[in-house]
C-alpha cells in the first residue's frame, strides 16, 4: 500500500476528518484568495485559533521553485517504475527544455 493511502486509510485521522466542518465561503473582493483556506480550529477547553492562506506553498500565485518541482516530479515518477538514472536524465532535459531541439529527447526517457 502507498504511503498515502495508507494514510487515507488510517483511523486516526478519519477520526478528524470526521470532525471538519466547512463554513460560509470567505468574502473576498480583492481576489486574495488563490485555493486558499482559513482553518480554525476550537479546542474543547473553548479556544480558537485561526490561520489563512491565500495561496498555498507551490501554486503559480506564490511561485514555484524548481526544488519543489524536483521533489514532486522525482516522487510522482518513481511510481511509474521509471529507473532512478532515467529520473534524473529526464529532469535535466525538463530543466533545460527550451533547449531542446526534439521533444522525443524527453519522451523516449520516459518509455
Amino acid at each position: 500500500m502507498h504511503a498515502s493511502e495508507a494514510k487515507i486509510k488510517d483511523p486516526v485521522i478519519h477520526k478528524l476528518i470526521d470532525k471538519i466542518k466547512i463554513g460560509d465561503p470567505v468574502f473576498d473582493p480583492d481576489n486574495k484568495f488563490r485555493h486558499g483556506a482559513v482553518v480554525t480550529i476550537k479546542t474543547k477547553a473553548g479556544k480558537s485559533f485561526t490561520g489563512t492562506v491565500y495561496a498555498p506553498k507551490g501554486s503559480g500565485a506564490r511561485g514555484i521553485e524548481w526544488t519543489d518541482v524536483d521533489r514532486k516530479y522525482r516522487t510522482l515518477v518513481a511510481m511509474s517504475g521509471l529507473s532512478a538514472q532515467k529520473i534524473e536524465d529526464s529532469l535535466s532535459i525538463i530543466h533545460a527544455f527550451r533547449e531542446v531541439q526534439q521533444v522525443s529527447q524527453l519522451t523516449d526517457l520516459l518509455r
